[in-house]
């Protein structure tokens, strides 16, 4: 349990390092970027270290072999077969995890980490409904009115009768964009071998990392920036690595609800306390409700 706790306190640490940044007005896209070369540094090390001869006598045509074999007959990919699918999976993941940051953090700015952190904790629904129309994944009665209550919290947070208070469309767009890296995950973890992650993660941030070096050649990189981007990755490895460890001793049927939970609570107390966000009731109804369909959505 302390390691779910851990994962989920990191997860918040991301939401207010962006608010920090925001707030000193920070470049999106150099902190992005440091905070993917950040992880990509630290995976390709502990690759190297750990010497896996998976790795090293890994050859394409075996594991192209294999992929094309499983993608005909169904099953699982062996170990040369996962490193392939990681590649090509991990590809298409660092272009929307890059995006999705830049989106997290324009979306904190423009209506709050509070706000922003509660919708994060709801991108589940998008994995979610894919799996349903791709794998016949389809939830139970108690699940679809999880999944009902956390489109309600969505529609309204996002309604509001006053003008100027609507949310902004970054909300949207990184739910969205946060959706469809969760997807990704699954996607490979489905047809891949777990214990081979890294492989995928290091693609990831090695794409993440090299779509926002291409933007970085004209801008002016702050010393606050390059700390930001530091703790920023560390927070964000530390995250993903303690969440790993706690599935390893816990049903994901408890630790995803838990982690939600905790990460939503988090983030608001983050928002009302040290940052003094306002909170009517409205977002203290759209909260609650979110908080609840998480629940539901994993029973």
């Amino acid at each position: 349990m302390g390691y779910l706790f851990l994962s989920s306190i990191f997860s918040s640490l991301v939401a207010i390092l962006f608010k920090l940044g925001e707030r000193r007005r920070a470049d999106r896209i150099v902190v992005s970027t440091l905070n993917y070369i950040v992880g990509f540094s630290i995976l390709l090390i502990e690759i190297l270290i750990e010497k896996d001869t998976r790795i090293q006598g890994f050859h394409i045509s075996y594991a192209l072999e294999n992929l094309l074999k499983t993608i005909k007959t169904g099953g699982a990919l062996n170990y040369e077969g996962s490193i392939l699918w990681g590649v090509i999976v991990g590809f298409f993941a660092g272009i929307s995890y890059f995006t999705a940051f830049v989106f997290y953090q324009k979306s904190i700015k423009e209506n709050g980490v509070g706000i922003t952190g509660t919708v994060r904790s709801l991108n589940i629904l998008i994995p979610m409904f894919l799996s349903m129309i791709l794998w016949m994944e389809i939830p139970d009665s108690i699940q679809w009115i999880g999944i009902a209550l956390s489109i309600a919290s969505i529609v309204l947070l996002s309604y509001s009768k006053k003008k100027g208070e609507r949310v902004k469309p970054s909300l949207l767009i990184f739910y969205i964009l946060g959706g469809t890296s969760m997807f990704m995950n699954k996607l490979y973890q489905k047809f891949g071998d777990v214990s081979l992650r890294n492989v995928y993660l290091l693609v990831v941030f090695l794409v993440a990392s090299l779509i926002g070096i291409t933007f970085l050649t004209k801008r002016r990189i702050e010393k606050f920036e390059i700390a930001l981007g530091f703790f920023v990755g560390i927070s964000n490895l530390l995250q993903n690595s303690f969440l790993i460890l706690s599935l390893s001793l816990l049903k994901s049927t408890v630790a995803f609800p838990i982690f939600g939970v905790v990460s939503i609570l988090l983030i608001n107390m983050a928002g009302k306390f040290v940052f003094s966000e306002e909170f009517g009731i409205k977002k203290i109804l759209a909260t609650g409700m979110a908080l609840a369909s998480i629940i539901l959505i994993n029973l």
